[in-house]
């Protein structure tokens, strides 16, 4: 029977509204699709994620290892992303640029690797984040401090980080120096590196501002372990305060020649790295009366994972950093739980949808405070204080 005008007029329309549909339908991406490519995680293998940091596997670095610690706890503590295990990838890389994108360059080379945690200084981040972001890889930083890695301006978009920006600690410092210590002529010692650039210059400014004078500028060169012609030109400028906000071996260094040379009563104050039991017993009693502006938790959360790393590893962490690692490693976890797809021959996480992930994180509840990350990758609380080394133990002193 053959088919009369209008007939063939309503199967035309509905074949072209058939074809139609198929076509909307493949414009839209499947759930395994991803405009940067999509991570293949295959059944019975587990998501790989980057941990990179300089010094922990020698231990040479207490920092990196207890970062690494507080990245392996929340991988525990986070159990597996929809069946599938999760696995830490490793890196120990120099604390520099070019050891920040040697670390890049192998870990962009892995197409196993989600996202990394890391790098864990200043230096080596600056050093890697457009080589991360030109493989759409993301990273979260628990520790790199520099204000320009979340600057409005220079910022990338590869980066995020746990840890607030330097510069806190500087102004931290500076505040403390002028109105509680009474100085009025400070003398600033860096090592030349992103390392301590954010935090010397904050002081530089705020103290200035305050009405002190910076009577001298030095730097050290990193691990060199001699501080001794920087301390000289200080104290022969007339400082009355010392701030030198050095990174741990170098810490260590300044406080040891503070001591033994003769510089009479002149308070020496440092950043984060010097508030550890690592450093109190790398300095013993020629740490006494230093002091230190670096984070304060004393959040029942924190308490909790104090307690828990005991248990683990047998002995107390030796700084907080272990939570900034810890809140780093929750984070990421929880975006690749919210945009993974599970399909039929494997787990499947879109690198643009991950990073997306991250950057709407709202109001989530960790172990150094209630996080919210910017449009500049600062997901950060703010929670320095200021710390004096008393009878062999750091004692706060001085809260904002």
């Amino acid at each position: 029977m053959s088919s009369s005008p209008k007939q063939l007029i309503w199967f035309s329309l509905l074949a072209g509204l058939v074809l139609a549909s198929c076509a909307s339908a493949n414009s839209e991406p499947t759930p395994l699709e991803d405009p940067w490519g999509t991570v293949r995680v295959a059944r019975f293998q587990p998501i790989r994620i980057g941990f990179t940091a300089a010094g922990f596997e020698a231990g040479i670095n207490r920092d990196a290892e207890e970062q690494l610690r507080g990245a392996e706890m929340a991988v525990a503590d986070y159990g597996r992303i929809q069946g599938w295990r999760i696995d830490l990838a490793t890196l120990d890389v120099q604390c520099s640029e070019g050891g920040g994108r040697s670390a890049a360059l192998t870990q962009t080379s892995d197409p196993r690797i989600v996202a990394v945690i890391g790098p864990t200084c200043s230096a080596s981040c600056i050093g890697s984040v457009s080589i991360y972001d030109e493989g759409h890889y993301t990273t979260i930083s628990p520790s790199c401090g520099a204000s320009s890695l979340t600057d409005h301006v220079m910022h990338n978009d590869a980066f995020l980080r746990t840890m607030y920006d330097d510069a806190h600690e500087g102004e931290l410092a500076a505040r403390f120096a002028y109105l509680e210590l009474g100085a009025r002529r400070a003398a600033i010692i860096d090592d030349g590196t992103p390392n301590t650039a954010s935090a010397a210059t904050a002081f530089e400014a705020l103290f200035g501002y305050l009405g002190g004078e910076i009577v001298a500028r030095e730097t050290v060169t990193p691990g060199s372990g001699d501080a001794r012609s920087a301390l000289l030109v200080s104290t022969g400028a007339g400082a009355d305060l010392i701030y030198a906000p050095l990174l741990p071996d170098d810490a260590v260094s300044i406080v040891i020649q503070k001591a033994t040379a003769d510089m009479g009563e002149v308070p020496l104050l440092g950043g984060r790295y010097y508030w550890s039991n690592w450093f109190l017993g790398e300095t013993g009693y020629t740490a006494n009366r230093t002091y230190a502006s670096g984070p304060v938790l004393s959040s029942p959360a924190y308490e909790t994972l104090v307690r828990r790393y005991i248990e683990r590893y047998g002995e107390p962490p030796s700084s907080p950093i272990v939570a900034y690692a810890y809140d780093a490693t929750m984070l990421l976890l929880s975006a690749i739980e919210r945009v993974a797809h599970s399909g039929p021959d494997g787990l499947y996480i879109g690198r643009q949808a991950l990073r997306q992930a991250l950057y709407d994180t709202t109001t989530y509840s960790g172990v150094t405070g209630v996080l919210t990350c910017s449009n500049w990758g600062d997901c950060s609380v703010h929670n320095p204080g200021i710390g004096q080394v008393q009878d062999g133990q750091w004692i706060t002193v001085y809260l904002p």
